[in-house]
């Protein structure tokens, strides 16, 4: 915003209003375009903007003063080397030279004000589509954890405070099909228990920065030890209806504090399940992954796989659900 300043600073001549009250005007429009991206997107935006100021120094190169033909072919050297730099020279996957590309795209334009997108030229298009295209660059994902996964964990969960948090932890992440982070950022205040199903309000996500919100139901298991109901009341009722968040950290006590789980602490917890379980590979996307994927082996349908996940693309439900698809093929009616 600060370089629309010069601009709408009035003269004097016609105006009605003051400076001060432009100036005030300026910098709430300052606030408002702040919050237009998550502070996550904006960390990681910043890394890769200094990533690339450090990279362009190094060659001898002012980022402020790229002419559109060098700013293309620097633009495009750089991405090209930007998860080298990221990850210590093994390489970086493709989405991640994706975000690269758009934090240089963002600091192009905030912090030199440029208009123009070097980072959508053609050059540049085309290193990152030859990433998409580099084996090893490939973005794996998140292996599915599968239902049998999830209640082997649980058969190695404690009954104490902790256990009966982290059963809650394990089966709502599974059943709902959450982001770690839209987890932990639950609150009591977002629990509507009906006697039969519990809804989750989801107010702010990865895919609706605008805080429209979503709604996630939690249905009632066949089985009492993987009922995501029975565990979420059991939690309730360890943890009490005071106001504040959903899930608190527990200490090495067993003592309830005021404070938030974290993301990390929930992976933790999750990674600590797995290992008493003996499985491995197990990560929090895997059980979003999971769901997706359990839930479509069983027939529902992609439409009601979203209407949990949240995902605007119904190209995202494919890419869990590939093999799935792939087996449900031609050669199922040969008769062999």
């Amino acid at each position: 915003m600060s370089s629309l300043t010069p601009a709408l600073v009035p003269s004097g001549h016609g105006t009605s209003l003051d400076v001060a009250s432009v100036r005030d005007h300026l910098a709430s429009a300052a606030v408002l375009a702040g919050r237009a991206l998550s502070a996550k997107t904006l960390d990681a935006y910043r890394a890769d903007w200094s990533r690339f100021v450090d990279y362009c120094r190094r060659i001898g190169v002012d980022p402020n003063g790229l002419g559109d033909a060098l700013a293309r072919d620097v633009v495009a050297l750089v991405v090209a080397h930007l998860g080298q730099l990221a990850t210590g020279g093994k390489g970086a996957k493709a989405s991640t030279l994706n975000r690269a590309a758009a934090g240089i795209r963002w600091g192009l334009a905030v912090e030199c004000g440029r208009t123009d997108e070097p980072t959508r030229d053609r050059a540049v298009r085309d290193v990152l589509r030859g990433a998409r295209r580099d084996p090893g660059r490939k973005s794996t994902g998140a292996r599915a954890v599968g239902l049998g996964d999830v209640a082997a964990m649980l058969s190695h969960v404690g009954s104490g405070p902790a256990g009966v948090r982290d059963r809650a932890l394990i089966l709502c992440a599974f059943a709902g099909a959450f982001r770690r982070g839209e987890l932990v950022a639950l609150d009591v205040d977002h629990v509507a228990d009906d006697g039969q199903t519990i809804t989750l309000t989801i107010e702010r996500s990865k895919t609706d920065q605008e805080g429209r919100g979503r709604f996630v139901v939690l249905h009632s298991g066949a089985s009492e030890a993987t009922c995501p109901v029975s565990a979420l009341r059991a939690w309730l009722e360890v943890r009490g209806c005071k106001a504040g968040p959903l899930f608190v950290a527990i200490d090495r006590h067993g003592c309830l504090r005021s404070g938030r789980l974290t993301a990390e602490g929930f992976r933790l917890v999750l990674a600590r399940a797995a290992a008493a379980a003996g499985v491995s590979d197990v990560k929090p996307h895997g059980l979003r992954a999971g769901h997706v994927t359990e839930a479509r082996r069983r027939g529902a349908t992609a439409a009601q796989v979203r209407q949990v996940t949240g995902h605007v693309d119904e190209r995202m439900i494919s890419h869990y659900t590939r093999a799935i698809d792939a087996a449900d093929n031609s050669a199922r009616h040969l008769g062999l």
